[in-house]
């Protein structure tokens, strides 16, 4: 008799319109396959429902939910008692247990170009002055 082990997939929720998910959803499907699990992507809106049924099919991980798009405002709830991580989700609107990648934009653009020695940041009475990646000081 043959014996296959079971493979538990990684639930991933993303809008189906969502632009940006083909860059996230390959990124996430390398570091799973390299770790002998597949990927599941469920283009539908996460409900009570839906999440229970999938829970039971497949008994997975845990979930990734991409929140951008049209599921910015998913109910985090609906997945309690689960693994999962949201991405791009108000933080406002989650539970404080729950694990959260989000990005800001602005900050880390500031972020970048502070590394690059392109900003002196300035405080009440000292100057602090970063180096350029030449080693000259700005």
């Amino acid at each position: 008799m043959l014996y296959y082990p079971r493979i538990y997939p990684l639930l991933y929720f993303q809008p189906s319109t969502k632009t940006s998910a083909p860059e996230k959803l390959a990124g996430v499907r390398d570091i799973m396959v390299r770790r002998g699990h597949a990927v599941q992507v469920i283009e539908e809106r996460p409900t009570a429902r839906l999440v229970r049924e999938l829970w039971e099919f497949w008994h997975p991980l845990g979930a990734i939910v991409d929140c951008g798009g049209e599921y910015n405002d998913i109910n985090a709830q609906l997945f309690a008692g689960r693994s999962v991580v949201f991405l791009g989700h108000n933080p406002d609107t989650l539970p404080p247990t729950c694990l959260l990648v989000s990005n800001d934009q602005a900050k880390t653009a500031r972020r970048l170009r502070l590394k690059a020695g392109l900003i002196v940041l300035r405080a009440r009475t000292r100057t602090w002055k970063y180096r350029s990646p030449a080693g000259r000081r700005s």
